[in-house]
């Protein structure tokens, strides 16, 4: 999984994705989405980094069945909060 923290306006967003989706383009009937490099892409971690990661964040982007399940695990989400992008599992998540 690879992971990158953005600052933006004074909100931590984390974003990651699996490591096989990085520079993929996801499409379904409705749109694409692109797995940019440049927003996913600060490092490599393991499921254990992306916890810590995630509970600091103040907003999360993820994409891919291992990502989403361990913000499942961690009990941030359940599985009806997840979107199927083509066959891809995305999820949002903020705190207000």
């Amino acid at each position: 999984m690879y992971c990158k923290i953005h600052y933006i306006r004074g909100i931590t967003i984390l974003a990651c994705c699996d490591e096989e989706l990085l520079g993929e383009k996801i499409e379904s009937s409705e749109f694409s989405v692109e797995i940019k490099d440049s927003f996913y892409n600060e490092r490599a971690v393991t499921s254990e980094e992306m916890k810590e990661m995630m509970r600091d964040a103040g907003s999360i982007n993820l994409f891919g069945e291992k990502c989403v399940e361990v913000a499942i695990e961690e009990g941030f989400i359940n599985r009806s909060s997840i979107i199927m992008i083509g066959k891809v599992p995305h999820v949002q998540i903020y705190r207000v």
